[in-house]
């Protein structure tokens, strides 16, 4: 059995809760917030007997095997290197960090304690992309030609997210990391990146942002892909698209609201039968089952912290991008 520990109880803690939950090998031993209240509600809501408001009462505890970071961006760091200086498994929510000698730093933590590091991607796992990296890997799409990723929905309120100290940016290092994630993990390094972010609502319930809510890059990848990616926080509907076009075949997959489609040409194929969302809760069970896995075999997880901090970097290259108003080199 693995004892995994919980830290950050907000929204995106259900998620992982649930794929506890449905492990018959993981179990959750105990979550810890700085904010009372929610800890509490956590607390009753998780069924868990035992919380704390201090991440180190956590960690500093022999039971506990591993440890899921969901808090907000900023104490990424600090929190990922204690748990790692006390020997502990360590699952961070995305982005691994905002600052690239952070995850260094974070990086040389997990490999001096020889303990897994991973970074918490959970779209890489959901079923249809799995299955759009099938039809590379097998040779259904050929040479791949372009790639296209697009997330897009409607968040009009303030929260931390767009406070740029806190989150470390707007929808690109948030949502589109997702995004350029995947771009990778189907084209490859990338070689130059070129991007342009602005701010349509510059208030949020009467509240300054200072971070971007539209993002648009193109990725130059060492294998001559292009991928083009656009996160967005300013529209109605709730949209998805996900696109690779090859030599010898296309897919895409589209998701608008709780409704999806997926597409091929070039070639013949049964599709299974997929989650109606994104992100779905087989997508999270896959990422745990891939944690647990890792730990278990003492293998590296396929999103580790390098290729963390990898796509971190890219993210801070495409705002250095739209800062210059050109493309910039990415040295790997």
């Amino acid at each position: 059995m693995i004892n995994i520990g919980i830290i950050g109880c907000g929204g995106i803690s259900a998620a992982h809760y649930n794929a506890i939950k449905a492990s018959e090998d993981v179990s959750l031993l105990a979550i810890c917030d700085t904010n009372k209240e929610r800890l509490k509600e956590a607390k009753e809501r998780y069924n868990v007997s035992v919380a704390y408001l201090d991440h180190m009462e956590l960690i500093s505890r022999d039971d506990i095997d591993a440890v899921i970071v969901c808090t907000p961006h900023k104490y990424h760091k600090d929190i990922v290197i204690d748990a790692l200086n006390y020997r502990k498994h360590v699952l961070c929510e995305k982005p691994l960090t905002i600052s690239v000698d952070d995850g260094k730093e974070m990086i040389k933590a997990a490999e001096k304690n020889k303990v897994v590091l991973q970074t918490a991607e959970n779209h890489p796992f959901e079923p249809h992309f799995q299955l759009m990296q099938r039809f590379l890997k097998e040779g259904f799409l050929g040479s791949l030609y372009t790639t296209k990723f697009m997330q897009i929905w409607n968040f009009p309120s303030y929260t931390w997210r767009k406070n740029k100290e806190i989150a470390g940016g707007g929808c690109l290092i948030d949502d589109g990391i997702h995004l350029i994630t995947m771009a990778i993990l189907l084209a490859g390094d990338v070689e130059k990146i070129f991007s342009s972010v602005d701010t349509f609502r510059q208030l949020a319930e009467g509240k300054e942002v200072d971070v971007e809510d539209n993002a648009f890059c193109i990725l130059e990848h060492k294998s001559g892909v292009k991928s083009f990616i656009h996160a967005s926080w300013t529209s109605p509907i709730s949209y998805f698209h996900h696109e690779a076009q090859g030599e010898n075949g296309s897919v895409l997959y589209r998701n608008i609201g709780s409704k999806y489609e997926m597409s091929i040409s070039g070639f013949d194929y049964d599709i299974p039968p997929l989650p109606e969302g994104i992100s779905s809760p087989e997508s999270y069970l896959n990422q745990l089952r891939h944690f647990v896995d890792c730990i278990k075999e003492g293998k590296k997880p396929f999103l580790d912290g390098e290729e963390g901090l990898k796509v971190v970097s890219l993210v801070l290259a495409a705002y250095e991008s739209n800062d210059l108003g050109e493309p910039v080199l990415i040295s790997n």
